[in-house]
């Protein structure tokens, strides 16, 4: 069994699932809110809270999403360091040259 198909298996289903990821949606918006509220503060806190709750909620909502492609297709150069941040990692060993580990079972 491979490690993805491990993680399946430890993903809630069902109303639980929609639970947990109704909890990190909230947890984004949280952070981001957290995140614009300290941004006047001396200090570059601000702006990593609002990446990171940006990317929760980026990771959990459809809405959310299709509304960031379509404003990063209309604007591409503000959301270029979202859009690497949001890059899965096999992607980014495929760009670099680098072997990508298989879903086979060794």
């Amino acid at each position: 069994m491979t490690l993805a198909e491990k993680l399946r298996r430890l993903r809630p289903s069902g109303a639980a699932g929609g639970m947990v990821r109704g909890l990190w949606l909230g947890a984004g918006c949280v952070l981001i809110l957290v995140g614009v509220i300290i941004s006047p503060i001396p200090g570059p806190l601000g702006t990593p809270l609002v990446l990171a709750g940006l990317l929760i909620v980026l990771r959990t909502s459809l809405w959310a999403r299709r509304r960031y492609v379509r404003l990063s297709r209309r604007w591409p150069g503000p959301f270029r360091l979202t859009d690497r941040l949001l890059r899965r990692r096999r992607r980014r060993r495929r760009r670099r040259g680098l072997p990508v580990e298989s879903g086979a079972a060794a």
